[in-house]
Formats: C-alpha cells, sequence, structure tokens
C-alpha cells in the first residue's frame, strides 16, 4: 500500500508540473501522455459485449439443433444484453435557451472565446456544487448547485460558469461517451461475476447471498478479480487525465474572469463544509418557510475566523494524489496564481446578473421545495 500512495502522489506532482510547463507555453488544452492508454483500454472494454455477443451466436449456429449448445448460446447473449453499452440519456429537468436567453447568451460568450461547442442545457441542483455532463447525443449540459451560486460574487460565479464550459473544450476523457460507457461496461462486468447483494428492509442492512458451487465461486473469484483490477488501472488512467484537465478548466477560465476571480471562486469551494453544517441544523415542520439555500451560501460568506481555519488547515494539509478526479483545491489555486498574470476578457460587471438570477430564481425555488420535503420534522 505504501508502494501504491507513492506512485498515487508521484503521479499528482508529474500531472501538475507538466500542466505548468505546458500552460507556460502557451498550451491550455490537450491530452496528456496517458491519453492513448486510457483510449485503447475504453476502445476494448466497450468492444467486449459485442464479442461476447458473437461468441454467444456461433455456439447457436454451430450447435443447431441440439439443445445443449443452444442453451449455452443463450446464456452468453443473455451476457451480452446485460454488458451492452448504453446511451447516456439527460433525464433530469434542463433550462433551455427559450427560458434562459440571458444565461445563455454569457454562455455562448463564453465557450467562443474558449473554441468549445456551444452548451445545450443547464441543471439547478441543491448541492454545493457544480459539474459539467456530456449526454448521448452529444448534448453538452453543464450543472449550477444553487447554494454554490449564491455563495459566489458575481466574478467568481463567471469564473466558475467559465470553468464548467471549459471542460467541453480541453478534452476532459472523464466527459467522453467512450469512457463513460467503459466504465459502465466494467462495473457490470464486476457485478456479473459477483453474488447479488441483497437489502432488508426490516433491519435496513445489505447482505450478500452466494449459493454458487465451488467451481462457481473460483471461476468467480478469478474472473471477479481480474475485472477489478481492470477496473482500478482504468479508474486511475481516467484520473490523471482528468486531474490534467481540471488544471487546464481553472487557467481557461482565468482568462475569461481573471485569475483573482476563479481563485477566489477556488477559495470559497474549499469552505463546502460549513455550508454542510448549515443544512444539517435546518428545521423544517412544513408551515414555516426556510430560506435554505440563502442560510447555506451565508455561512460559507460571512464565515468567521474560527470557523474557517480548521477547514482551510485541513484542506491546506491534502497531498497530490491520482485517487480522485480532482487535485487538492489549494494546488489548483497556486497553479491559478503561478500561470496566469492577465485579466479578464469579459467583464463581470457588464452582464446584467439581474435578469439572469431572475431566469434562475424559479429552478432555485423549485430545488429548494424539493431539498425541504426531504428533510421536513412533524
Amino acid at each position: 500500500m505504501r508502494a501504491l500512495t507513492r506512485l498515487n502522489e508521484t503521479l499528482g506532482h508529474t500531472i501538475r508540473k507538466n500542466v505548468v510547463r505546458d500552460v507556460a507555453q502557451g498550451r491550455f488544452q490537450g491530452a496528456g501522455r496517458l491519453s492513448p492508454l486510457t483510449l485503447a483500454v475504453a476502445l476494448a472494454v466497450v468492444a467486449t459485449p459485442y464479442l461476447v455477443a458473437a461468441y454467444g451466436l456461433y455456439l447457436c449456429l454451430t450447435g443447431f439443433p441440439e439443445i445443449g449448445p443452444l442453451v449455452a448460446g443463450g446464456l452468453v447473449l443473455a451476457a451480452a444484453i446485460y454488458l451492452w453499452p448504453r446511451a447516456r440519456r439527460n433525464r433530469r429537468p434542463t433550462l433551455t435557451q427559450t427560458e434562459a436567453p440571458v444565461l445563455f447568451s454569457l454562455l455562448d460568450a463564453i465557450t467562443e472565446r474558449q473554441g468549445g461547442a456551444r452548451i445545450d442545457g443547464v441543471h439547478v441542483t441543491a448541492d454545493f456544487n457544480a459539474y459539467a455532463a456530456l449526454y448521448a447525443p452529444r448534448t453538452q449540459v453543464i450543472g449550477i448547485g444553487a447554494p454554490l451560486w449564491l455563495a459566489l460574487d458575481a466574478d467568481q460565479r463567471l469564473a466558475l460558469l467559465a470553468h464548467e464550459c471549459a471542460h467541453f473544450a480541453n478534452n476532459d476523457p472523464a466527459r467522453s461517451e467512450l469512457t463513460g460507457q467503459a466504465m459502465v461496461t466494467i462495473d457490470r462486468w464486476c457485478s456479473l461475476f459477483s453474488p447479488p447483494e441483497l437489502y432488508d428492509h426490516a433491519t435496513q442492512t445489505s447482505y450478500v447471498v452466494d449459493d454458487r458451487g465451488l467451481t462457481g465461486q473460483i471461476v468467480g473469484a478469478l474472473f471477479g478479480g481480474a475485472t477489478r483490477s481492470l477496473s482500478f488501472v482504468f479508474e486511475r488512467l481516467i484520473f490523471v487525465e482528468s486531474q490534467r484537465a481540471e488544471y487546464f478548466a481553472d487557467v481557461m477560465a482565468a482568462k475569461i474572469a481573471g485569475s483573482h476571480a476563479m481563485a477566489a471562486a477556488l477559495k470559497r469551494t474549499m469552505l463546502a463544509p460549513l455550508a454542510g453544517t448549515a443544512l444539517k441544523r435546518t428545521r423544517y415542520t412544513g408551515a414555516n418557510e426556510v430560506p435554505v439555500f440563502a442560510n447555506m451560501a451565508k455561512a460559507v460568506r460571512n464565515a468567521t475566523p474560527e470557523e474557517a481555519e480548521p477547514i482551510l488547515r485541513t484542506a491546506m494539509e491534502q497531498l497530490l494524489t491520482v485517487d480522485q478526479t480532482h487535485p487538492p483545491t489549494r494546488f489548483r489555486v497556486e497553479v491559478v496564481n503561478a500561470v496566469v498574470t492577465q485579466g479578464a476578457s469579459i467583464d463581470a460587471s457588464e452582464i446584467d446578473w439581474t435578469a439572469l438570477n431572475a431566469e434562475l430564481a424559479p429552478f432555485f425555488v423549485r430545488e429548494e421545495k424539493s431539498l425541504l420535503a426531504k428533510i421536513i420534522i412533524q
């Protein structure tokens, strides 16, 4: 485990060093050295359901009309159907340009400067977070967490939007259809060789039922171990590329909103635990009105030194590793401050934030009501 930890840390520092070098040379996007390997693994994994289906058809055709080969072929075909890659569809309520013209006009200005494709939709969530997601067919969506949005200043909100849009301009592999399908397929391979996990609602506990014979357990252990190992390796490859993409997205956002705004937005996200604490303290009976999002944002914006210091100290102690998609925020702030010196290419003061926030307000209210319904106290 120590060797793996050292490898993770070494890769984390290497990614950061390479990003700083690339940005200093004017390169703000592009895959890393491990990208070809990541692509090759993803292609191989996505191809496996088709190979399994072909083998199932072969058994059926060559064994016909014998019952044994037909049954075996049918079982193999059933496994192929289970493994078959599914297109990821956008099923969440989504803002479009028709509903939010001011917001999408700003997003168009951002993507035009970044050289990326237009954003197709926006999700509003109750999380202190934001994200970029790609759905089939080639639908680019960004997610805005209402509490995070309310906790940011105007220029920081611009940086947030620019950061999420940048993920589509810098070819982040963690948000590509191919790698997404590969990760789902690997998970299905793992579950195919693992006994089912059941849930007992009476005791609220999970348990595993393994009624396989000895041969089945041996085969499951061998193939299950192999698929879990592949999953681990592929996940690390994705993390390496994704962390590189996160740095690039920060830098590209800093070019839009300014390095100060991007760094300030990142620092605000470090205080997310305070928003979580405010949410846990929420008491809602169904009769009283609770501005839960505003309270979460206020806890971050008005944090006292005594509240913020232990959280920031913990954040500053995080090490660079590749066991997660995002590098520690403190290193992202350092990269932004170190390699970006220019100001903003879009002036946040010229944006009609009043109109933009009015477009988002009904969706914030909807998410707030949904969240309060989950924590109602009788």
